[in-house]
């Protein structure tokens, strides 16, 4: 049997009297696809944080391929093979798609952070990484120049060229375009079986096309788990979705993390 890449165990999260995350506990395999999903304040983006080391958990324990990363910082987690991209960019606008894949590539190969004015080996990696996601048209052209679905692009191979073994997609397909919502679905289909790949997503067209598993948070719970043809079905998660919970309960505002 396959040991479990991320295994998250009784996880809570408090903010003062507010519970975001109560004591959620999931395993992950190696290859996986796995979306999470629930309504606004349902805790998702604070259960990505916990994992990724931006926040710290107020109970539970967080293991990444056999080690407890629980007090482990975000760069500590990130060497261990977990990647992420954000809900809001955090490219740096100023460099080009190729200079900013290649940064990555140089931080991953011990050559030192710098921008490159002559091609070499780390440029012609770069372009075979943006070849990768759809931007070879793109290599050259300023960060800030390109569309939103352009930049998601751009930060999947950001995020791909530090060899991840755990990628999070933090609501990836937010502010696309159908035409773009499609290429990234491609994207997102493309990329290394071995990769295990977790997003939070309410798009929920796109989470059923895109992975295999679906997560249910409400409340800061995990309600269910299961295939996404299952989860489309369930009752329990029409439920949350559509109201026949309290609706004061489904729409709630989540606290700022602080770290």
């Amino acid at each position: 049997m396959t040991a479990p890449l991320l295994e998250l165990d009784g996880l809570v999260r408090r903010f003062g009297g507010f519970c975001a995350v109560d004591d959620v506990s999931l395993s992950v395999e190696p290859g996986a696809r796995l979306g999470v999903i629930g309504p606004n304040g349902a805790g998702k983006s604070t259960l990505f944080k916990l994992i990724t080391g931006g926040l710290k958990p107020s109970a539970g324990r967080v293991q990444v391929a056999g080690d407890d990363v629980t007090g482990w910082p975000e760069y500590r987690r990130a060497r261990l093979g977990v990647a992420q991209t954000f809900q809001h960019s955090s490219l740096f606008l100023s460099l080009s798609c190729r200079e900013a894949v290649e940064l990555v590539l140089q931080r991953a190969d011990g050559s030192g952070l710098r921008v490159r004015r002559r091609r070499g080996p780390v440029s012609d990696a770069a372009d075979a990484m943006l070849e990768r996601v759809g931007l070879q048209e793109r290599r050259e052209a300023v960060t800030s120049s390109l569309s939103h679905g352009e930049r998601r692009q751009l930060e999947i191979a950001v995020a791909l060229a530090a060899e991840p073994r755990l990628l999070l997609l933090d609501e990836p397909s937010a502010g696309m375009s159908p035409a773009e919502t499609q290429r990234l679905a491609e994207l997102i289909e493309t990329l290394p079986e071995e990769l295990s790949v977790i997003l939070v997503e309410h798009d929920l067209d796109f989470v059923f096309r895109v992975v295999a598993d679906v997560a249910v948070m409400h409340l800061g719970q995990m309600i269910a788990r299961d295939s996404a043809e299952v989860i489309r079905t369930s009752e329990e998660v029409e439920r949350v979705y559509l109201g026949a919970a309290a609706s004061e309960e489904l729409f709630i505002d989540e606290p700022e993390p602080a770290a």
